[in-house]
């Protein structure tokens, strides 16, 4: 049983943490991701940095927290009405919320800004969690026996998505468009299971114009990460 001291260290804690977060997710918004830093994040606090690095180790490993919150809600907040889900059955219902998804990051300035940076700063966090978790996914959903080599290549490939989108944004590609992007990526994608490059075309097409009539309010997401992590 607790005593009323650890009671209250306990949500003196918690209270610390949430100031962490809150912190950290403003100064991100505000300015981007990679130009914030620990120092910054206990100066706009009113903390010492050893508050910090005693309940995170690093910026990292906020950081990964964060998303982490981030990215869950987002998936829940757009399979709302349980047809466009990343959990979904169908798969190209699964397509059209991922190209949703990328698609409201590349079109809301502040998140696709806070993601790029992000991605370049951590990109374990990325092909540790996200590439082999799409690499998996769409193995299964194509039915594919392939050997561990061929899944570690494509899981890598997807799981550099993001890398590609950092790169179409650093140089400000003004001739290709969100749409036109995705539609590309996803074009190299399943080529690489089906040679029929035409029905390629037309259904990675179709479910990217399906998917920019679905975005996400991405942003009002993020600055609800506080709450969501200390729900």
């Amino acid at each position: 049983m607790y005593s009323k001291y650890d009671m209250a260290s306990t949500k003196k804690g918690l209270e610390t943490q949430k100031k962490i977060v809150s912190t950290a997710t403003k100064l991100f918004y505000e300015k981007g991701f990679a130009a914030v830093t620990v120092k910054e994040i206990c100066d706009a606090g009113g903390m010492a940095k050893s508050l910090f690095y005693y309940y995170y180790v690093d910026k990292k490993d906020l950081s990964t927290q964060m998303l982490r919150a981030f990215l869950a809600e987002a998936y829940k907040y757009a399979s709302n009405d349980g047809k466009y889900s990343a959990l979904s059955e169908d798969e190209e219902n699964r397509s059209i919320f991922y190209d949703a998804f990328w698609l409201s990051i590349m079109k809301d300035e502040r998140i696709k800004r806070i993601f790029s940076e992000a991605v370049y700063e951590m990109p374990e966090f990325w092909f540790s969690g996200n590439g082999i978790t799409f690499g998996a996914s769409q193995y299964a959903a194509e039915q594919q026996r392939l050997t561990r080599k061929g899944f570690d290549m494509i899981s890598s490939y997807i799981g550099a998505l993001p890398l590609m989108l950092k790169r179409l944004i650093d140089i400000e590609d003004t001739k290709v468009s969100p749409e036109e992007f995705l539609i590309y990526t996803q074009y190299l994608e399943r080529s690489f299971f089906n040679t029929d490059t035409r029905m390629i075309r037309n259904t990675v097409t179709r479910q990217v114009e399906t998917a920019s009539e679905n975005l996400i309010d991405l942003s009002s997401i993020f600055l609800r990460i506080p709450e969501l992590m200390f729900e």
